[in-house]
């Protein structure tokens, strides 16, 4: 009689890798599909889910560029549905996938794709672990040269120059811009020895336009304020006590605009130069509602100490350029 008992089946384990892949992708996926976004649970929210599930494992074991490419345009339409959503539950795996997605991008060359996918951790995910390496690492690649990053929780984070613009620098801008030089330059050039003395008798708007022309902005008062201030708020930018030495002003016996940077010891906490004398810094902030003047700071090599103060703002017309007015730029960070 023939036997209805099949020969037994040799069973292999499982390899412990595999296993615990497979068990991560279950607990991420019970998580994502108990996850309710602030709106109606509609068939395009499930979608989502599953998408993100599935972009998971997509991302966990993709290994080349080419491999990733062949699924672009999918990868993409999946990054659109999942940063459309407020995650409550889930925000620790969205923020993963999304974290390990830039990292394999920024790894592969592709930086506009992977920077993209940091900043929405950035904007969406401040409570992530991921949070603080993501925001290293914007900064790092971010961050001009010649500028200080400050990042102050009454003020969002922004870079702002470490020094004035000096002539050298504007010069650049005028001959690409074709843009009428100072009036007291000589022959289209500034005077010999000044190359890196702060650039004057510029007007707010002629500050706008080269702050413009190289991607940057004029700070508000507020940004400048912290940047000379420091998170103690000094009363100059080196401290509470007024010292001849670290600044270029009537009182230390200026004649004139100085060097950029001579003055080192009177560095700001954030480590800006030239913040109190030199020149009256243009900023980007009205003095009032009536948005007739702009607030200008710092002082400058022919004004007293009492203006040289963090504190004090001074004003004039936008359109007004003077032999003591220059300005230094910023840029936002996000």
């Amino acid at each position: 009689m023939q036997s209805n008992i099949h020969p037994t089946t040799p069973v292999i384990a499982p390899d412990s890798n595999q296993a615990k892949k497979i068990s991560d992708l279950q607990e991420t996926r019970r998580i994502i599909l108990s996850e309710l976004p602030i709106k109606d649970t509609t068939q395009d929210i499930k979608e989502t889910q599953e998408f993100l599930v599935a972009i998971k494992n997509f991302i966990d074991t993709v290994r080349t560029l080419e491999e990733y490419e062949k699924k672009q345009r999918w990868c993409n339409e999946i990054f659109n549905k999942i940063t459309d959503y407020t995650w409550k539950q889930a925000k620790t795996e969205v923020s993963e996938i999304l974290y390990k997605w830039g990292r394999f991008l920024l790894d592969n060359g592709k930086y506009v794709e992977g920077l993209e996918k940091f900043w929405k951790i950035y904007e969406k995910f401040p409570d992530s672990k991921w949070y603080r390496t993501v925001f290293e690492e914007l900064i790092a690649r971010e961050q001009p040269k010649n500028m200080v990053f400050i990042n102050d929780k009454n003020i969002d984070a922004y870079f702002i120059d470490i020094y004035p613009v000096t002539n050298l620098e504007y010069l650049e801008f005028l001959k690409d811009m074709n843009y009428p030089v100072p009036h007291h330059w000589k022959g289209n050039m500034y005077q010999v020895g000044t190359a890196n003395h702060p650039v004057c008798w510029v007007s707010m708007e002629d500050a706008e336009r080269y702050a413009s022309w190289c991607s940057k902005r004029l700070p508000s008062v507020e940004e400048w304020e912290k940047a000379a201030m420091g998170p103690s708020n000094a009363t100059w930018p080196w401290g509470d006590k007024y010292e001849l030495k670290k600044c270029n002003c009537l009182d230390s016996g200026g004649k004139g605009t100085s060097v950029v940077g001579n003055y080192r010891e009177g560095k700001s906490h954030y480590g800006c130069h030239d913040m109190a004398g030199n020149v009256w810094e243009w900023t980007g902030s009205w003095y009032s509602g009536d948005h007739t003047y702009k607030i200008l700071k710092g002082g400058s090599w022919y004004t007293c100490k009492e203006y040289t103060e963090n504190v004090y703002r001074y004003f004039d017309v936008p359109s007004v350029a003077s032999g003591l007015y220059g300005f230094r730029c910023a840029k936002s960070f996000a």
